[in-house]
């Protein structure tokens, strides 16, 4: 199969397995990298494969994350505000400055008065359409700049607004204090970092987020996502393919022209 042919089938969307300590952003960088070198094509100067991701993770997090490809870009919109379910590993009694375990301490109040009734009372209050303030540090822009960049550079920051989401169910699979883990069925624009925050207050102490993964993004499940060392361009088109046949409504409208781009290729017999 020639470089152009293979180019031509990169066009839908897809899901990998997102590791820890990597952005978003550069994951979806890597991949286009690795993507193009390995067919062996070169595209006009200034121009790159079209890639990009259906809902950001947090640098700290891995799980389930959903990208398209070429005009795949286009379905991205349905995952973006597409059901997600998460499994977080939280700790009582201490806060932190972003709500996750990468930032300093901000505060540590007892904890021991919490028991597990108390725990799952309070998840109860968090169900349903519930309005939600998002973290500080987060990927919301204002002005073109996100939030976390700002209040990384000390800048003054606008005033945030809560925002109505929607959580289908919370279920705390284990209670071990000071961690508990919940299994978290969401909408878009859902933070699991805010929702551990208001719990630890909903208890009398503070709690943050130890660990997040995303098992699930609209109809993608780990079983669907590509597994970081099997990051290839055969999985990746093997995994286009799957995803256009078992979740049609996803890709289905999605039409590649790749005469929209000028490819110049090497000659390589990939």
């Amino acid at each position: 199969m020639t470089s152009t042919m293979q180019l031509s089938r990169l066009c839908g969307v897809f899901a990998v397995i997102k590791p820890t300590g990597i952005t978003s952003a550069k994951l979806g960088d890597r991949i286009r990298d690795d993507l193009q070198k390995e067919i062996g094509c070169e595209l006009l100067k200034g121009q790159r494969l079209k890639i990009g991701h259906g809902g950001t993770l947090d640098m700290f997090a891995t799980g389930v994350m959903c990208f398209g490809l070429g005009a795949g870009c286009k379905q991205l919109h349905a995952l973006l505000h597409g059901k997600k379910r998460y499994m977080s590993t939280c700790r009582l009694g201490v806060a932190t400055e972003t709500y996750g375990a990468e930032s300093r301490m901000t505060k540590e109040l007892p904890y021991s008065h919490v028991t597990r009734d108390q725990l799952q009372e309070a998840i109860s209050t968090f169900t349903g359409q519930i309005s939600q303030m998002p973290p500080v540090f987060s990927a919301l822009k204002h002005k073109g700049r996100r939030l976390s960049d700002m209040a990384r550079a000390g800048d003054t920051l606008p005033e945030i607004q809560p925002r109505l989401v929607q959580v289908d169910s919370i279920t705390c699979l284990d209670f071990s204090p000071p961690y508990f883990t919940l299994d978290i069925k969401c909408g878009g624009g859902f933070y699991v970092r805010s929702l551990v925050h208001n719990l630890g207050e909903a208890v009398a102490s503070c709690a943050h987020v130890v660990a997040l993964e995303r098992t699930e993004h609209g109809p993608f499940t780990r079983d669907d996502a590509i597994p970081e060392y099997q990051w290839t361009l055969e999985n990746v088109l093997t995994a286009i393919d799957a995803a256009e046949a078992k979740f049609g409504d996803y890709t289905k409208d999605a039409q590649c022209d790749v005469n929209t781009v000028r490819i110049s290729t090497r000659n390589k017999g990939i």
